[in-house]
């Protein structure tokens, strides 16, 4: 019985050892990081954002890129509005502040 529980032990250790070699404690340059609480982030780049609101139907837009979502402000049927994308790429708007 000894014998066998070695045996088992010997052939789990040796079948999990190279996945334990295969790991890295820091992420690969392409990979990135994962957003607050593990949360899969991707980000959109400023002209990105701009482009994607201008085709939405906004113009006179400027937008500010921060490290959880994007703002913007933007003119649609001639009214002013504050818009937010957030980390999944929703587009927020709301009519803005005098």
């Amino acid at each position: 019985m000894r014998k066998w529980i070695a045996a088992c032990l010997v052939v789990f250790l040796l079948g999990t050892a190279p996945l334990a070699f295969g790991q890295s404690s820091t992420p690969a340059p392409d990979q990135g990081s994962a957003g607050p609480a593990g949360s899969a982030q991707m980000t959109e780049s400023e002209a990105q954002s701009k482009a994607r609101l201008e085709s939405a139907g906004y113009t006179d837009v400027t937008v500010n890129s921060g490290a959880e979502v994007t703002t913007a402000r933007a003119v649609k049927d001639g009214k002013k509005f504050d818009i937010i994308i957030d980390s999944f790429g929703k587009i927020i708007a709301k009519p803005a502040q005098p």
